[in-house]
């Protein structure tokens, strides 16, 4: 594909000019792990995510947004590929990394508790997967707003939950709150919209 000619292109220019461990590649070998991801080309975009990872802690050291952000990357590789386990440990420490450097209300935690909340739902574990979403919702509330893309997805996928668990009132009563949001945020955000919304990662809520 010509988008992937191109970065392999950036990426081999770059290696020879700067060296393969300088941070400048980083962005390159993660848009490169994101097409593979779209083609389903697990063990590339593995391996690519990996190599940014070493990068990234290498270069620029462990608590760096490019080292946890590139882990949360790399858990949605997993997810992808219904490897819970191992997405779920990447998630938790991606988030204690979060957690300490940028405090326990910033949005990247809200994103991250969204995204380890989904992974604990698809494992079946509805009880620890709702306390992650309620812990989300209010980080996300705060952080984002409650009509924030972002959130309304996080909601929704809460309010699936909430079936899973039988709780048909309570998730009714939220549904009516997710159409709500989606109409406000869509008229606010239309282009986010457009965009494909990964569906468990907001792509698996």
């Amino acid at each position: 594909m010509p988008g992937e000619q191109l970065l392999d292109k950036v990426i081999r220019t770059w290696e020879a000019a700067l060296g393969p461990e300088h941070p400048q590649m980083i962005a390159a070998v993660t848009n490169l792990a994101r097409v593979y991801l779209r083609e389903s080309r697990f063990t590339d975009a593995d391996s690519i995510l990996r190599r940014a990872l070493n990068i990234c802690e290498w270069s620029l050291g462990p608590e760096h947004p490019c080292f946890f952000g590139t882990l949360s990357n790399l858990a949605e590789v997993q997810l992808a590929q219904h490897k819970y386990d191992e997405a779920e440990s990447l998630y938790r420490r991606a988030l204690t990394i979060e957690e300490k450097t940028l405090g326990p209300a910033h949005s990247e935690v809200f994103k991250t508790l969204s995204n380890l909340a989904a992974t604990r739902r698809a494992q079946g574990q509805y009880q620890d997967s709702e306390l992650l979403y309620a812990r989300a919702l209010k980080i996300g509330e705060q952080s984002l707003g409650p009509a924030h893309p972002d959130m309304v997805t996080t909601l929704a996928n809460y309010v699936a939950l909430l079936r899973k668990l039988h709780r048909k009132a309570e998730a009714s009563k939220l549904e009516a709150r997710v159409r709500e949001l989606r109409a406000k945020s869509e008229s606010q955000n239309p282009a986010r919209f457009e965009v494909d919304w990964r569906d468990l990662q907001h792509s698996a809520h």
